[in-house]
């Protein structure tokens, strides 16, 4: 196996980039998920309140799992470069 070259500390900032994309995303989550449990108060009609609520609640964890696929991506890049670091001594 030939080494192509790369850069463990680019792959520590994108690391590091991505698990902040993370965090954002579960914030986002949990207020898609409040926002749906405000409307659905101010909605008025049961039936309209409860699909307002489910409907947000499913783009809240569609985000949420954006949040954890992302969060194996970052996972995947610091192991990457833990991995490049050990076996080049530091990349190209």
């Amino acid at each position: 196996m030939s080494f192509a070259g790369g850069d463990p500390i680019q792959l520590q900032v994108a690391s590091a980039g991505l698990r902040a994309l993370s965090e954002d995303l579960v914030g986002d989550a949990l207020a898609l998920t409040a926002q749906g449990r405000s409307a659905a108060a101010l909605a008025g009609d049961g039936t309209v309140a409860s699909l307002v609520e489910t409907a947000l609640a499913a783009v809240g964890g569609a985000v949420l799992a954006t949040s954890a696929l992302v969060s194996g991506l970052s996972q995947g890049a610091t192991t990457a470069g833990d991995q490049l670091q050990r076996a080049t001594g530091g990349g190209r």
